[in-house]
């Protein structure tokens, strides 16, 4: 690991603010397994990130109330990294309601659409079920905006009369890893728990999102300490203590949770992160907890 990495992983830890230590997250354990073999690659910033803005904002002429954020299946469903959906209830100033009165601009490159610069084509991602016509603005290239505009003379709306439209997104790219923070997410617990017998060590990390769009992360934590506080317990031996504090390499997971990958390395700073988007990626819709096994 170098230098920087280094710096970034201590740093992560303090705005973590330490780790929790206590039982099980739950589920019935068994023997650890590996449900991936793809290597880790965390991709690191140097300042926090710029504040979310919104993603869908109204063309002239127009307003509206929402979005109301959902996944495919409209709601209760949660959105997921990749795919999800938007509802919005349209107005126009027009007395009388016209269908070519409204337009929906969206915001491509900001999330949940991530659509990073250079942008790409991202029309054919977009769709209602109701109908939709997306056109990639005049300035495209730089702006990433797409304008969502009436497909049909029954998607009318006025100054009194409302429509309503869902537009989905599927495909999208994965949320940006992101540093821990009260506009990304918040770690909130690290957690032993020992697999087999004779035991293997596994550990569980739950995180928590703070904004409405996925992000992604990493779980961080002090191997060292977490082995003293369980030694201190008495939910260790000796012997475990003395042979797990060598162990530097994390894979797989304990069944019922989502296996990750990592590496301790210096200072026993450790960093695990999910094999699939919806394992290294979390918003406020609900916490996620990865799980992994170290050797």
């Amino acid at each position: 690991m170098d230098t920087r990495a280094r710096r970034l992983l201590v740093a992560a830890i303090a705005a973590v603010g330490g780790i929790a230590l206590g039982a099980s997250l739950g589920g019935t354990m068994a023997a650890w397994e590996d449900r991936g073999g793809a290597s880790m690659t965390i991709t690191s910033i140097e300042e926090p990130p710029p504040p979310v803005l919104l993603p869908v904002t109204p063309g002239s002429g127009t307003s509206f109330t929402g979005p109301t954020w959902s996944g495919l299946n409209g709601p209760p469903t949660a959105p997921l990294p990749t795919q999800f959906c938007f509802t919005v209830v349209i107005n126009t100033t027009s007395i009388e309601p016209v269908r070519s009165a409204w337009t929906l601009l969206l915001h491509t490159t900001q999330p949940p659409f991530n659509n990073s610069p250079p942008v790409a084509d991202f029309r054919f991602k977009l769709y209602s079920t109701s109908g939709a016509i997306f056109t990639d603005a005049a300035d495209y290239a730089t702006s990433g905006i797409i304008l969502a505009t009436p497909a049909g003379d029954y998607q009318y709306a006025s100054s009194t009369f409302s429509y309503t439209i869902t537009i989905c997104a599927t495909g999208t790219p994965e949320p940006a890893w992101q540093p821990p923070g009260t506009q990304t997410y918040t770690q909130l617990s690290v957690v032993l728990i020992p697999q087999g017998i004779p035991r293997t060590p596994c550990v569980a990390g739950t995180v928590k999102g703070n904004q409405p769009f996925f992000v992604g992360f990493t779980v961080v934590f002090d191997w060292n300490a977490l082995l003293d506080a369980e030694l201190a317990a008495g939910r260790i031996t000796q012997a475990e203590y003395t042979q797990w504090l060598g162990y530097n390499h994390w894979s797989g997971g304990p069944p019922g949770y989502y296996g990750s990958q990592g590496a301790t390395g210096d200072a026993y700073v450790t960093s695990l992160q999910g094999y699939q988007a919806e394992s290294r990626s979390v918003s406020n819709f609900a916490n996620v907890t990865i799980a992994s096994c170290s050797y």
